[in-house]
C-alpha cells in the first residue's frame, strides 16, 4: 500500500509541476464549486430503483410521476404553452407534415396500436428506433393510460436539429434550444432503442456491459486521465475548445483525447473505442456536437464522473442532470467557463482530491459525482422504465392539448385501406403503388421493410 501511495503522490507532484505556471493563486477547489453551480436545484430520489424496477415498462402514470418527478415539469410547460396558443389544430399538423421532408414520420395511435400515415427516409435507423420506443411504451401502457392518449396524431423529426418550425413547432424533436417555439415536445432519443450505425447495439446490452465493467473495477482502478473520443469537425465551439486545450504542453499527463470519425480514415484519426469500454475511465468528457450529442446517455450511464460544459441543446432527460455543488445529488461536473478553457487546472484539482481521498479512505469529488450518477441516472432517470414513463407521459400531455374538433369529422381517424392490397400475391411494391392506400399498421410497415409512406 505504501508503494502504491508513493506512486500516487509522485503522480500528483507531476500534475502540479506541469500546471504550476497556469495555476492562479486562488484555490481551484473554491473556483470549481462556484463555476458549476448551474442546472437543477431539485434533488433526485434518495435511492436507486431495484434492478427489476429499472426495466419495468408497465408503471402507471401516477407511479411514473412519483418515481421520476424531474421529467414532468417540462411536459406541463409544453401543455401550458399550447393551451395559450389555443391548442394543437389539424392545420398545425398538416403544415408540419408537408414541410418535414427528411427523417420524419407521422403516426396515429388507435386502439392501442400505431399506424403510420407518412414516413420520409432520414439518417441511419433513427426514425425506426424512435418508433420502436413508442410502440413499447404504448403496448405496455395500462388500459386507463391508453385511453388518455387514444387518437393522438403525432409528427416526429429525427434529425440532429429540426429544419423548420412549421406548424408552430408542433413536430416532436430529439433536441431543442431556447429559440425553439414554446410547447415543442421532445422525443426519447433513438439510441435508447439501439444505434447500430455507431457500433452500439441495444441500450439494454450497453447497460449490461457497463454494469459488468463497473462490477469488475473499483473507482481507484479506473484510468485517471480525462477521456474523450469524437469527431472534432462537427462545428461545435465547445468541442473545438476541448481539442485546443489538449494540444497545450503537459496535456497528455491529464488527458486521453483523440479524434475519431465515421467518415475520415486519415492517419490522425484514432480507432473507435466500444462505448462500454469508456466506463473503464474515471473522468469522461462530454461535448455537444452538431447540436446535442447522442453519446451523452452512454457516458452518463458509465458510473464515471462526466465533465461537460453549459449545454445549449436540451434532451428529455436533462432535467435530471444536476451540476449544483450544493445538491447532495450532484451527478455531473462543469469546469469554469468558457467551455473547457480551464480543464487542465480543473483536472489537477480533481486528481489531487482523488489522491487525498485514497490516502484517507474517503470519497473524492469525482468519486461522489460518479456514485450519484449511478444512483440517480443509471438506476433511475436513464433506466428503460424512465424512458417508457416519459414517453407515455409526453403522449398524455400532448393528447390533452390536441384539439380533435379541428379535425375533419371532428375527431382523429385512421385512414382506411391498411396499406395492403388484397390478392396482391408476390407482386413487388412498385407494381402496387397505385392501389395501396390508407394508414399502415407499424408491424405491417416493418414487415414490408419500412418503405417510404405513402409509397
Amino acid at each position: 500500500m505504501s508503494v502504491l501511495f508513493a506512486a500516487l503522490f509522485l503522480t500528483l507532484t507531476l500534475f502540479l509541476s506541469v500546471f504550476s505556471e497556469r495555476l492562479p493563486t486562488k484555490s481551484w477547489s473554491n473556483s470549481i464549486k462556484a463555476a458549476y453551480g448551474h442546472g437543477s436545484s431539485k434533488q433526485a430520489q434518495g435511492e436507486g430503483l431495484s434492478v427489476e424496477r429499472q426495466v419495468d415498462h408497465t408503471m402507471s402514470h401516477a407511479e411514473c410521476k412519483r418515481e421520476f418527478p424531474l421529467l414532468f415539469d417540462q411536459l406541463e410547460e409544453n401543455a401550458a404553452a399550447w393551451r395559450y396558443k389555443g391548442g394543437i389544430k389539424y392545420r398545425n399538423l398538416e403544415e408540419a407534415s408537408a414541410k418535414c421532408i427528411d427523417g420524419c414520420a407521422r403516426f396515429i395511435i388507435k386502439d392501442g396500436r400505431i399506424f403510420i400515415r407518412n414516413y420520409t427516409v432520414g439518417p441511419q435507423s433513427r426514425v425506426r428506433g424512435v418508433l420502436t420506443l413508442f410502440r413499447t411504451a404504448v403496448e405496455a401502457a395500462s388500459a386507463a393510460d391508453k385511453a388518455r392518449f387514444e387518437g393522438v396524431d403525432v409528427i416526429l423529426n429525427a434529425l440532429d436539429s429540426d429544419e423548420t418550425d412549421a406548424g408552430d413547432g408542433v413536430g416532436w424533436v430529439l433536441t431543442k434550444e431556447g429559440s425553439d417555439p414554446p410547447g415543442r415536445y421532445l422525443l426519447p432519443d433513438f439510441s435508447f432503442a439501439a444505434w447500430p450505425e455507431a457500433g452500439i447495439g441495444s441500450y439494454g446490452e450497453f447497460r449490461r456491459d457497463a454494469k459488468a465493467i463497473n462490477e469488475a473495477m473499483t473507482w481507484h482502478q479506473k484510468a485517471d486521465r480525462a477521456f474523450f473520443r469524437g469527431d472534432p469537425s462537427v462545428g461545435s465551439a465547445a468541442r473545438a475548445d476541448l481539442m485546443e486545450q489538449v494540444k497545450l504542453p503537459g496535456a497528455s499527463v491529464w488527458s486521453d483525447v483523440r479524434a475519431t470519425s465515421f467518415f475520415d480514415e486519415s492517419a490522425h484519426i484514432a480507432p473507435h473505442v466500444p462505448i462500454a469500454e469508456h466506463c473503464k475511465h474515471k473522468y469522461l468528457l462530454h461535448s455537444e456536437g452538431i447540436s446535442y450529442s447522442g453519446r451523452s446517455k452512454f457516458l452518463l450511464g458509465c458510473s464515471s464522473a462526466v465533465i461537460t460544459h453549459n449545454l445549449t441543446w436540451t434532451q428529455h432527460f436533462h432535467p435530471a442532470l444536476i451540476s449544483n455543488p450544493q445538491s447532495p445529488d450532484q451527478n455531473v461536473l462543469i469546469p469554469p467557463e468558457p467551455y473547457f478553457h480551464h480543464l487542465a487546472e480543473f483536472m489537477a484539482d480533481l486528481h489531487a482530491q482523488d489522491v487525498g481521498a485514497y490516502a484517507t479512505s474517503g470519497m473524492s469529488l469525482g468519486q461522489r459525482v460518479a456514485a450519484n450518477a449511478e444512483r440517480t441516472l443509471v438506476q433511475r432517470y436513464l433506466s428503460p422504465a424512465a424512458t417508457m414513463c416519459y414517453t407515455r407521459g409526453a403522449l398524455i400531455s400532448y393528447s390533452s392539448v390536441l384539439d380533435r374538433t379541428s379535425f375533419p369529422g371532428g375527431q382523429t381517424e385512421v385512414l382506411p385501406g391498411g396499406g395492403v392490397v388484397p390478392n396482391s400475391g408476390m407482386r413487388p411494391m412498385e407494381d402496387l403503388r397505385q392501389s395501396i392506400k390508407g394508414d399502415i399498421d407499424l408491424t405491417t410497415w416493418e414487415l414490408l421493410d419500412h418503405p417510404i409512406w405513402p409509397p
